[in-house]
């Protein structure tokens, strides 16, 4: 994906909810819970390893800045933060962007171990 077909890229200025410089940060359009937010770098840039120190340091900002938004607003009960690299890791957007995912008591049966569908066969975390 090129930057000019890229959706990130040409995210409009109302969807952003926090900024800085080399980063922003705007709600999933598809959300896993209440409260997800993605951030991503200004700059196209297709993956998490792509990013300048800098960059990173941005993005780390804005996660935090995100984490205090969302408790204020949705009060979770947990969080996950991640990203997905590339086609066989679960990325869409070639744009690197990382998930902030506020956890609510009850959303899962068995929350242990985060990320639990990659697992075999559907096995629960032990």
């Amino acid at each position: 994906m090129s930057q000019a077909d890229c959706i990130f890229c040409h995210l409009p200025q109302a969807s952003i909810i926090l900024e800085n410089d080399l980063a922003v940060a705007f709600w999933d359009i598809h959300p896993v819970s209440q409260g997800h937010l993605l951030v991503i770098p200004r700059t196209h840039r297709s993956n998490f390893f792509d990013l300048s120190e800098e960059e990173l340091l941005a993005i780390n900002r804005l996660i935090q800045a995100g984490k205090t938004l969302i408790d204020q607003q949705y009060h979770p009960d947990g969080y996950n933060v991640g990203a997905n690299v590339g086609l066989y890791g679960g990325q869409t957007v070639m744009h690197c962007h990382l998930h902030l995912i506020p956890r609510y008591r009850g959303d899962d049966p068995n929350p242990a171990g985060g990320i639990r569908k990659m697992l075999p066969n559907g096995q629960e975390f032990a």
